[in-house]
């Protein structure tokens, strides 16, 4: 009995039978692609076959996943000395800030107590009241 297709050498041989190895292995994946969601349906193809789809994650998205929160908390990680220096900025701010307005009030004290109401120069008598202030 002569084989349907003439077969030359072994090498001939060999690529034959990895040629229909992953023939049925294509064939396999366009089946389990035809499946409703439920491989263990009674429609499926693939019935009880040990490479029905189970319900997880793969690999890949992991990675992936780890990939984008290990992305996020760099560029979280990245913003605390922006936010120190900020909170430095704000801190000499407020005291720059805090320190003007005491000195403010002590010149302001000051020039009403020293220079606007001398202490050694003589009250106006009530006709000469027409003096004139310094600070409204």
């Amino acid at each position: 009995m002569q084989s349907a297709i003439p077969i030359a050498s072994r090498e001939d041989a060999n690529f034959f039978a990895i040629f229909l190895v992953i023939a049925t292995r294509l064939r396999m994946i366009q089946q389990f692609a035809l499946c409703p969601l439920s491989p263990a349906s009674d429609s499926c193809p693939l019935r009880g076959h040990p490479m029905t789809r189970r319900a997880g994650m793969t690999m890949t998205e992991s990675l992936v996943a780890i990939f984008v929160v290990a992305i996020g908390l760099t560029g979280v990680m990245a913003l605390f000395p922006f936010a120190a220096s900020q909170m430095s900025q704000a801190l000499i701010s407020d005291r720059t800030s805090s320190m003007a307005t005491s000195i403010d009030g002590f010149v302001r004290s000051y020039w009403k107590s020293n220079i606007v109401e001398d202490p050694q120069q003589e009250k106006p008598r009530e006709s000469q009241s027409r003096t004139v202030s310094m600070w409204p």
